[in-house]
């Protein structure tokens, strides 16, 4: 609940419009992205924030927590307090920050994509669309109804983004016969139920009793996922203030904290409050 508020509160600062969808999350009005950077952009750089701003541009390379100093390529930087958050794309990290010298620290991988399963189909399947409902355990069971779409070599949808974060290699089945609350009366009957083009060519495919099950094979790309897993872990981590347990004068937000929750607005929501805390306690 104090969470909520502080969200709450922060969409109400940056002066946005917004909707809610039938489960209760929260979408801008104009329901795109950039409405939310622009009202960032413009309650960050406002008139009466302007000397509290210096932008350095720099990339930096280490930092030495004992010295309390960044080193960059064109200078080095002393800090007293030093708040670090990285988001905004998923994309490789792994040869460009500093975040390898510190305790706690896990490689960023990307998460929340397309995969790529262990079969593959005809050509002619590419765009289809069905709807089913998911499956699969991984030491806890996950179940989730939605819409699968075949892409040229992976498949795609909100459910498989899921997958891909949670079923690491465990067998994951699509049920065509159930979606949320409805269920087919036959399901030995495809042609009664499944689209016509995976009608045409389910025999190909890895489908039985109207089941099709597989495994990943390969996760999505950086440039195809939403966000990217890893950073420092929360046990490094005082969770009320996001202080490092390391030293307390350092304080994580957003995605290079290695939390990383399923499509939902989950992530970008622990980003801003995380964030907002870290700020509080400073």
């Amino acid at each position: 609940e104090k969470d909520k508020k502080l969200l709450d509160e922060f969409i109400k600062d940056i002066d946005i419009d917004t909707i809610k969808d039938d489960e209760g999350r929260i979408y801008p009005f104009s329901l795109s992205s950039a409405t939310v950077e622009g009202a960032i952009k413009r309650f960050v750089f406002s008139p009466k924030y302007s000397n509290r701003i210096k932008i350095i541009i720099d990339r930096i390379n280490s930092i030495d927590i004992k010295t309390n100093t960044l080193y960059g390529e064109k200078n080095k930087y002393s800090y007293e307090n030093l708040f670090v958050a990285t988001g905004g794309y998923s994309y490789d990290r792994k040869e460009n920050t500093f975040l390898n010298d510190l305790p706690g620290f896990s490689q960023f991988i990307p998460a929340l994509g397309p995969i790529t399963p262990d079969f593959t189909w005809p050509k002619r399947l590419e765009g289809t669309r069905v709807r089913g409902t998911i499956s699969f355990n991984n030491g806890f069971f996950y179940e989730e109804s939605g819409e699968l779409l075949f892409k040229e070599k992976q498949l795609s949808g909100i459910l498989i983004f899921n997958a891909s974060l949670l079923a690491d290699n465990s067998e994951i089945t699509f049920d065509f016969t159930r979606y949320k609350n409805n269920k087919v009366y036959n399901v030995n009957d495809y042609q009664a139920y499944l689209p016509l083009k995976l009608f045409q060519c389910y025999k190909e495919l890895p489908i039985k009793d109207g089941k099709m099950k597989f495994r990943i094979k390969s996760l999505p790309k950086f440039k195809d996922s939403q966000v990217s897993r890893g950073g420092i872990s929360l046990k490094f981590l005082d969770k009320n203030t996001y202080k490092y347990l390391v030293k307390d004068n350092i304080s994580f937000g957003g995605e290079c904290i290695d939390v990383c929750g399923i499509c939902g607005g989950y992530n970008i929501s622990f980003a801003i409050i995380s964030g907002i805390k870290a700020a509080l306690s400073n």
